[in-house]
This record gives structure tokens, C-alpha cells and sequence, in this order.
């Protein structure tokens, strides 16, 4: 997803200690120019220039050869499966997950056991539903549990609940780590670009919300609190469900059915903003996506959540990653500051993390990410009422 996701492939992964581990999947060819260098080509047809670094004081050099080896002989078969199933996914998943080696490296499975998901489950009954008018539901044991509704990235064109890299369930993995610690999750399948638009997404996420505020207490939980959640183009959709009123209220979703949103590495947050595209963000990918038609003079401001920031907003947790571009950080710091004098708002920089690994840091145990959805969501009583302002940075 242009600079969400190529220019993550050249930011800096830690191993172990003070080596730095970069994937620069590059064609093998000598002398590129500059831009060429900034924009590789995914060709996963060709070869790959796979190159290592130390880093200091801002100075990197090439890794020798024996130190490859030596990387690579410590690295497990499962994560050595990932690590060269990745060139192929990458050129087909865009600004999906997969986009960063570092999932070998991160992932783990959270335990759950089967029986305690339902997956597949069609939320709008209205229309022909396939595969991606579907949810995944991961069940806590007991009743009456809070319930999130995580909504994946993709660049708004990709993206799938059940995406599995090398048998990495990327998705399902928070749908299980948060049930095992006693909150529900529903991981959310959407319409995708170009069979719908923006517009048709939100709907989309608008509806998942309202099947769980009917029918989540047949499963056990508690409908007075829904959590909103998503990741890249996913955050910027629950945004939009959230801030803009008229998304519910035409699903029949009362506006205060949502007890808190958790917006992860959001992207497309105010498309009106100019730093953001003078930082690196591309004008034209947005266009793309938010005004095909090429008619509407006003598409920057529609298609941005921020714009809807209002007093009486639920309560949110931005999260970002450290290792993020600065146009990306800059979305995430944009919202935040849009909301804190209107309705209660944390942010939190996670340091190491780019805009890939972000999201794998939500189902690992003793992650900044993790350890601060379930203290955000566990603050808030089942009445979520009162509003504050905190700002987090670490």
C-alpha cells in the first residue's frame, strides 16, 4: 500500500541484541536510481536481494555472508517456512500484515480451545452474503463478557478474517488471545475496492456491529459493551462508524452502543491534511480510493473521520507504531488531538514497531499493545459514561 507498505519494507526489525534485520526486497539489479530504490517492484517471479545490517549512530553496512548464516541457522523451520513464503504473499497482499519478515519472528498462538469458536457467521441476512459479509466470533468461557469487533487492513482493496500466513492465523490469533483473557471477539469480513466503495465498507462494518448488539447475548455476552477495533484501513472504517452518528443510527444501532474504539496504525484519518502527503503519503493512491468517479471537489473532507470528531464520541485508544513513517504516525497524533478536547481520548507509541508488526503486537502477551487494549477496555464499566483526557507515550 505505497508508503504504508512499501516503504515499511525497508525500516529496521530487531533480532536479537543490537543487530538490525531488514528485509530490502529488492530486484537483483545493480545501480538503481534513488526511486527505483525507494519503490521496489514485488516480483515474486525474480530474484530478491535479502540484506542485513548493524546500525550505528544512524550508519549501517553490510552484513557478511557467515553472519547470514548464522541468523538464518537460528531461526526454527515453522519460521523459516514464513520467512520464504513471504516474497510471493507480499506482491499479492498489497498493505496486508504479511507485509514484514518480522511475523516469523513475533507470532505466537494463542490458546483457545475450538469449541469455543463460531466461525462464519453471515451478519447481513438481507443480501447474498459470500465470503465477505461474514464474521468470526471467538467465545470466553462463561456469560456476559464484553465483546470486540475487529475490522482487518488491506489497503481498503485486501484483507480477510481468515488470512494464514505459514500457519500464522494473523487475525484469528487476537480473536483468541483477548477470549482467553475473558473478552469476545468478532474478527469481521467487509465488501472490498472496487466491487464497493468506502461508503459501502462502512456499511458493511456498520452491520457486522449491529448483528452483534442483537444477537451477542445468545453466545454469552454482553451487548452493553461493544468495542470497536481495527488496523490500517480497518481503523480508519471503525473511526468512521464511531465519530459519524448516521452510520448506527442507520443500522438502528443506538449512538451510545459503543463503549470504546481502539484505533491501530490508522491510515486515511484526515485526507485533507497536507503535511501528511508532504511527509510521504501519496495523493493519489487516497484519490483512488476515496474518489474514483474524480468528480466530488470535496472527497478529502467526507472520507475523513476526523472531520465527525464530536463532543460525546466514546471513549478512544489510538495506538501507533515507533517504526511507522511520519505521515502514518502523524494520522494517529491528528486524531488524537482532534478528540482530546471533545470526548476521552489515550494515544500510545509502541516502540520498535512498524506498520506491519503493529498489528501482530495485539496478540502477544507482554506487548505495550496488548497489555494497553485490556487495561483500556477493562477501565471502562458496562454504563461507559464520563469523559476524560489522558495521553500516553512511551
Amino acid at each position: 500500500m505505497d508508503n504504508l507498505g512499501l516503504r515499511g519494507l525497508n525500516e529496521w526489525y530487531q533480532v536479537r541484541g543490537s543487530l538490525q534485520f531488514p528485509l530490502c526486497i529488492l530486484p537483483l539489479k545493480r545501480n538503481q536510481s534513488k526511486r527505483q530504490r525507494e519503490k521496489p517492484q514485488l516480483d515474486p517471479l525474480r530474484g530478491w536481494c535479502f540484506v542485513a545490517g548493524y546500525c550505528r549512530g544512524g550508519l549501517t553496512r553490510e552484513v557478511p555472508s557467515r553472519k547470514m548464516k548464522e541468523i538464518f541457522s537460528s531461526i526454527s523451520p515453522h519460521a523459516m517456512g514464513v520467512f520464504f513464503a513471504l516474497p510471493a504473499l507480499l506482491a499479492m497482499a498489497g498493505c496486508s500484515t504479511v507485509e514484514h519478515v518480522g511475523i516469523a519472528l513475533l507470532y505466537r498462538r494463542a490458546a483457545l480451545p475450538e469449541a469455543q469458536v463460531v466461525r462464519d457467521i453471515p451478519y447481513n441476512s438481507s443480501e447474498e452474503t459470500g465470503t465477505k459479509h461474514r464474521l468470526d466470533l471467538f467465545r470466553p468461557t462463561g456469560t456476559n463478557w464484553p465483546v470486540l469487533i475487529f475490522v482487518p487492513g488491506g489497503g481498503w482493496t485486501t484483507g480477510d478474517k481468515a488470512l494464514r500466513v505459514g500457519g500464522a492465523d494473523v487475525y484469528g490469533n487476537i480473536g483468541r488471545f483477548f477470549a482467553a483473557r475473558g473478552i469476545g471477539v468478532a474478527v469481521v469480513n467487509y465488501g472490498l475496492q472496487p466491487a464497493t466503495d468506502w461508503r459501502g465498507q462502512v456499511k458493511d462494518v456498520a452491520q457486522a456491529t449491529s448483528w452483534v448488539g442483537v444477537h451477542i447475548a445468545e453466545y454469552g455476552g454482553d451487548a452493553s459493551r461493544i468495542f470497536l477495533s481495527g488496523h490500517s484501513a480497518g481503523a480508519q472504517l471503525i473511526c468512521h462508524l464511531a465519530l459519524d452518528a448516521r452510520n448506527l443510527s442507520q443500522q438502528s444501532v443506538p449512538s451510545n452502543a459503543i463503549a470504546g474504539v481502539i484505533a491501530v496504525s490508522g491510515a486515511g484519518l484526515d485526507l485533507a491534511d497536507q503535511e501528511t502527503y508532504s511527509l510521504g503519503a501519496s495523493l493519489p493512491y487516497y484519490e483512488q480510493r476515496f474518489n474514483r468517479s474524480a468528480t466530488n471537489a470535496n472527497w478529502q473532507q467526507e472520507a475523513s473521520p476526523i472531520k465527525y470528531a464530536r463532543a460525546g464520541a466514546p471513549p478512544f485508544l489510538v495506538l501507533y507504531g515507533g517504526r511507522e513513517t511520519m505521515a502514518l504516525k502523524r494520522q494517529s497524533i491528528l486524531l488524537h488531538a482532534a478528540l482530546r478536547a471533545k470526548a476521552r481520548s489515550q494515544i500510545l507509541e509502541v516502540p520498535h514497531q512498524s506498520h506491519g508488526m503493529m498489528v501482530l503486537t495485539l496478540s502477544r502477551d507482554g506487548k505495550k499493545s496488548a497489555s494497553a487494549m485490556l487495561d483500556f477496555m477493562n477501565s471502562i464499566p458496562e454504563s461507559h459514561q464520563g469523559r476524560r483526557t489522558e495521553e500516553t507515550t512511551e
